[in-house]
């Protein structure tokens, strides 16, 4: 059906809201990817992130140990008010549970997550790695944690050919 130019109604303009939603864009196999979120500070220099610069923030990001990861997640949400895991693992890109994993992490008694952090040596971020933290959790009490944490400790300094004395905690 047509109409006369006569008969066409004038358009009323709606209101919009309008609200700047913080979003960044990458190239990953020669596609253009927008991304809600701010762009990762590291990244700031850079006018398009292509895959090789996405590739080595990545790298980097894996070079962090998983402890200081999982503190990281939770100040992401809590700066940025996220209700759930979910939502952060949509907002980073993760996959499915790695983030609920990595603050698992944060579970660990405070003398094993102060030990790990006053010791950030190569050969502890090397052996201590997420899996590892997770299976001390099974061991129940903070006591048997310790105790499990200790021997591990032993065992890394055995993998890397070095004898340290071992750290004071609550079984010292």
């Amino acid at each position: 059906m047509l109409l006369a130019a006569n008969h066409i109604s004038p358009v009323t303009p709606r209101k919009l809201l309008r609200a700047s939603t913080p979003y960044h864009t990458r190239i990953i196999n020669r596609r253009q990817q927008f991304v809600l979120g701010d762009r990762p500070k590291t990244l700031q220099h850079l006018e398009t992130i292509d895959q090789r610069s996405w590739r080595q923030y990545r790298t980097h990001l894996d070079r962090v140990p998983a402890w200081e990861r999982a503190a990281t997640y939770v100040r992401q949400i809590e700066a940025r008010r996220l209700r759930s895991h979910a939502a952060l693992e949509k907002l980073l890109g993760a996959c499915r549970g790695h983030v609920d994993r990595a603050i698992r992490l944060l579970q660990l008694p405070e003398p094993v997550l102060s030990h790990l952090k006053a010791h950030p040596t190569p050969s502890n971020v090397r052996y201590f790695t997420e899996h590892r933290l997770l299976d001390l959790l099974k061991h129940g009490d903070d006591r048997a944690i310790w105790r499990e944490f200790q021997k591990l400790l032993g065992e890394a300094d055995r993998e890397a050919g070095i004898w340290t004395e071992r750290p004071e905690g609550p079984d010292a």
